[in-house]
């Protein structure tokens, strides 16, 4: 496990894309390549340290191995860097190890997935000399019958065998420094999408040496099926690697595949997967009005999946659960949950809606707050919507619910976004809209506040706006979901994708309770979304 092999991509796939992922590969690739050294705070000598393997995934059991400055037993801790202006070093919870006399220490511990981070070996005064990390993302592909896999649809003939390749360590990029290594014997599921946009398992399989797996299926008459590839959790020798998805693969079924498979795909121009933004300076919520003790946080810092419990907060139970009803996928991506309309962010094929709903961690009552940055690459389509909402606990995913709570709602790129309920027992909707507003790009906090007697709703910090409008609280029990809402499965998008870098939620027990903003207007309730 853990080794590293040649990209499957055909030279000719290579050559067709190479000349689109030049400028992108620039900038990933310098993100990877050994850089300066995270400021050091501390006092005493800089020891020793080294990271094996270099090449690795989020939550990869990695070795630290070194020496500190002076000899003599010692414990000994690792602390991070998150490597931006006014940062300083932070102890790793669960990271407590001892010295030998020597002062030399070798242990193991998960690969943080946030990219650029900085780790080090703390002593009491001794520190060891930083290591930053650039975990490489975790990338499933599927190929259809030979074809290209970074094709969003494909054409198989009528009623013939056909051979679905997955590759779970597939080499997207291009570009060795990218690669994601490999982990053999990993576990692959190969799913299609049910009638109602949820996946059904087909099969499983082993990763070969190679990090591939082979599946043989027989094409219908005539049709479509949507298939997709999960590589499961490794939790074995250390790993605590969560699960990720390919994104979805349209199968055409015909006795003309390559004419219909063409026109079906519409084929994806060639690009890369775009350079993770670096974005700082939001205000929380939280700390501006004191809600301590989290009831859950969600943050996917060491390689989770979607369906991982959150790793800190009052009550660690929970799970996330995907719903895509076009082109797009969510998986964990850069310590975050990531929403991405299509593999290739450019060229014809951003459809449908894509979202992820909390289950199993439900209040009545309380905050929840969401730190969010987005990305559109495209301006010739229609733009995606972005919907955080609280809804019914059990509400089907992807479905319009009758009684939502809207924390955020805009077109991706747009510079103003809403808040609002929706409420169908009160058969009314009320909103307010924040214009002139900067959560379009860059990193935002969106919050919200749901008490007996009012709802408050935060951005950055600061409350906008406020109801206490009784009639408009459901008293249901909540939970958050999440959305990249397209306008139908056939209309053409542009290119986009929105990561959530953490979702925290609170009781009401803490803090203050803030009653004030900008009223909302009333409208009359519509039965669509």
């Amino acid at each position: 496990m853990g080794s590293s092999r040649r990209g499957t991509s055909s030279a000719a796939a290579v050559r067709r894309v190479v000349a689109a992922l030049v400028l992108t590969l620039s900038v990933l690739v310098a993100a990877v390549l050994p850089t300066q050294a995270a400021p050091d705070d501390r006092v005493g000598g800089a020891g020793t340290l080294t990271v094996t393997p270099a090449a690795h995934v989020a939550g990869q059991a990695l070795t630290f191995a070194g020496k500190l400055s002076k000899p003599g037993r010692r414990a000994i801790h690792l602390q991070f860097h998150m490597n931006r202006p006014g940062d300083r070093w932070i102890d790793v919870k669960g990271s407590d190890h001892v010295t030998t006399a020597s002062g030399a220490f070798r242990f193991r511990f998960p690969a943080p997935s946030m990219f650029d981070i900085s780790y080090r070996v703390v002593g009491g005064a001794l520190v060891t000399a930083a290591r930053r990390f650039y975990a490489r993302p975790q990338a499933v592909t599927l190929s259809i019958n030979g074809q290209d896999p970074r094709s969003a649809a494909v054409g198989v003939t009528s009623l013939l065998p056909y051979t679905v390749v997955v590759d779970s360590a597939a080499d997207i990029y291009s570009h060795r420094e990218l690669e994601p290594p490999v982990l053999s014997g990993r576990t692959i599921t190969l799913q299609d999408r049910t009638s109602d946009n949820q996946w059904r398992t087909i099969g499983t399989a082993r990763a070969d040496v190679a990090g591939l797996a082979v599946f043989t299926l027989t094409a219908p008459l005539l049709g479509e099926r949507v298939l997709r590839a999960r590589v499961e959790d490794v939790t074995t020798g250390g790993n605590q690697i969560g699960w990720t998805a390919s994104w979805p693969t349209y199968v055409g079924f015909s006795l003309l595949p390559d004419i219909l498979g063409a026109l079906a795909s519409g084929r994806a121009a060639a690009g890369g997967e775009p350079p993770p933004t670096d974005s700082t300076g939001a205000t929380d919520a939280s700390a501006q009005f004191g809600w301590y003790k989290p009831v859950y946080d969600f943050a996917w810092e060491y390689g989770q999946s979607l369906t991982s419990p959150p790793t800190k907060g009052e009550r660690l139970k929970g799970r996330w659960l995907d719903y895509s009803s076009g082109s797009g996928r969510v998986v964990t991506f850069n310590g975050a949950m990531a929403f991405q309309s299509k593999l290739i962010h450019q060229g014809q094929g951003d459809r449908g809606t894509t979202s992820a709903s909390l289950t199993g961690n439900a209040q009545r009552y309380g905050r929840w707050e969401f730190r969010i940055w987005q990305n559109v690459y495209e301006q010739d389509g229609r733009d995606f919507g972005m919907r955080v909402e609280l809804v019914p606990d059990g509400t089907a995913p992807g479905a319009c619910s009758p009684e939502s709570i809207r924390v955020a709602d805009m077109a991706l790129g747009a510079r103003s976004h809403s808040v609002g309920i929706r409420s169908a027992q009160a058969r009314s909707e009320w909103r307010f809209t924040k214009t002139a507003s900067p959560a379009w790009s860059g990193l935002h906090n969106f919050a919200v506040e749901v008490a007996p007697d009012h709802t408050t709703w935060f951005f950055d910090g600061k409350a906008i706006a406020s109801t206490r409008k009784r009639t408009a609280i459901s008293g249901k029990a909540l939970v958050p979901r999440v959305s990249m809402v397209g306008l139908d499965n056939a209309t053409e998008h542009n290119g986009s994708q929105f990561s959530v870098d953490w979702v925290r939620s609170w009781t009401l027990e803490t803090g203050r309770q803030a009653r004030t903003g900008k009223a909302l207007t009333t409208a009359s309730y519509s039965p669509t979304c």
